[in-house]
Parts: C-alpha cells; structure tokens; sequence
C-alpha cells in the first residue's frame, strides 16, 4: 500500500490534515471551505514527501521535505531510528500525533482563552501541558520564530514598550512597534505591533493550524494562498492588497488560512 503513490498523495494524507484541520473550525465554531481546500492541497504535497521519503534509497533533500512533512516523527526516521524506518508504523504514528494533538490543543486552548488573555499561575500550567502537543511539528518555522523573538526582544527592550510570555501552549515576543500586527510561526509567536492580549485566540487558531499543516503553511500562505486572497477579493469586488495576507471578517474570500481567525476573532 506505502509503494502506491496516488493512494497516499491523494488519498491518506489529504483524509488525515482534512480531519483535523474540520476538528480546528469545530472548536472555532466557524467552516471554511477555501481553507479546506489549501489543506488538501498540503495534504498532497505531504504524500508526496512521505512517499519518496519513505520509498527506495532515500536522499538527504527527500528527508529534508519528510521532516518539513511530518515534524519531528521525519527528524527521528532521518536520524535512524528503527522504530520509525516503516513508512506504515511513521504513518499511523504521525497521522494518529497530527490528529490528537489538533484535537486535544484546540480543547486545551478553549480553556486558556476561558483563563483570560494574561499572564497568569493558572494560565502559566496549562501552557506548560499544551506547548509539547504543538512543538513537534513545525520545527523550522518554530526555529525562524525563535530567531525573531530574540530580535524582537532588543527592540522591545529598545523601545522600552516591549514584552515576552507564555499563553495557550505558544512562546510569544512584543516587539513594542506601533499599531496591531503579529504573525504566528509554529509555536512561537512575534507580536510587531500591539499587545498578545488582542490576538490571542486569532494567533493560537494559527499555532493549530501548524499542527497539521506543519512547515508547509508559510510556503502555502505567501504563495498560492495569498494568489487565491487577491483573486477572491477581486471576484468579489473587494479587491485590496490587505487580501494577500488577511480575510474578509464575515465573507468567504481573502487568504485562506487567515479565513476562519478572522470570522472568528477579526
């Protein structure tokens, strides 16, 4: 079956970032099908990462797109470990760790937001308990996070308006900028402008989003999402450069992957 390229690019895949990317808009309480349709296209080039990662003598380029595919379960097969060489036992250990942590952080981050948007004992714990579920699998965009973050806190420090925490499973970094703009990267969030507070639930849908999506989300995003969101706000007489990287707030056109956060949160 791991030999039959079509089934697991077409089908496997996509059924299992589907899954969880419906169990995410299930606890937002808000569908989007532009997004759906970003997330099977992730969904095949992820079959097609893990099909030549997994498939004959494997090159150091096809682990690379495993890993960027799958997280850190792609890390661990391209480090040899034994346990992982199966393509079938890394499918159902990925896909079972894709969709239960989707579905046990967008459970855990409903409760972080009922917590408050602070800084607080209570809040401090759960994201201790929900940062492990949502590290693994987006380690090179976490990474470029992290790097940010530290650039971010020398601004912050700079400017003296700047700050740094931990809420809903997620590192975040005030750059202490003016206005409201912040940009979610794995588990690692950099606020630019304004405060964590005020995005909040838009960026921790983001930080799920990673969980299924993985590495393939920010090449997805300024790519053929940001085409699609200028194309759609085009179609729908709304045409505005903003498009590229945002969503309408109750309509169905802009860039996909920022659909459901701005329907739900603006």
């Amino acid at each position: 079956m791991w030999d039959n390229l079509a089934l697991v690019t077409l089908v496997l895949w996509p059924a299992v970032i589907l899954t969880a990317a419906l169990l995410n808009m299930l606890f937002a309480w808000t569908f989007s099908w532009s997004e759906l349709v970003v997330d099977y296209l992730v969904g095949v080039v992820s079959g097609l990462s893990f099909y030549f990662g997994t498939n004959g003598s494997v090159s150091g380029v096809e682990h690379f797109f495993l890993m960027v595919s799958t997280g850190l379960f792609g890390l661990l097969k391209w480090a040899g470990i034994a346990a992982l060489a199966d393509p079938q036992t890394l499918f159902l250990v990925s896909a079972g760790a894709v969709i239960g942590a989707t579905l046990l952080t967008a459970a855990l981050d409903h409760g972080a937001l009922a917590l408050g948007n602070q800084m607080s004992v209570g809040g401090g714990l759960l994201s201790a308990l929900i940062f492990p579920l949502k590290l693994p699998f987006a380690l090179v965009t976490s990474a470029v996070g992290l790097l940010l973050g530290i650039i971010g806190t020398i601004v912050g420090l700079a400017n003296r308006k700047g700050g740094f925490g931990f809420l809903g499973g997620v590192l975040y970094f005030e750059w202490g900028l003016p206005g409201l703009h912040a940009t979610t990267f794995g588990c690692v969030v950099n606020v630019f402008a304004g405060k964590m507070s005020s995005v909040l639930g838009h960026e921790l849908y983001h930080s799920r989003q990673y969980i299924y999506l993985h590495d393939w989300l920010g090449v997805f995003y300024f790519t053929l999402a940001g085409l699609w969101g200028l194309l759609s706000a085009a179609a729908a007489k709304s045409f505005s450069a903003r498009y590229f990287y945002a969503a309408h707030t109750s309509r169905e056109f802009g860039n996909p992957i920022e659909s459901v956060p701005y329907r739900r949160w603006g």
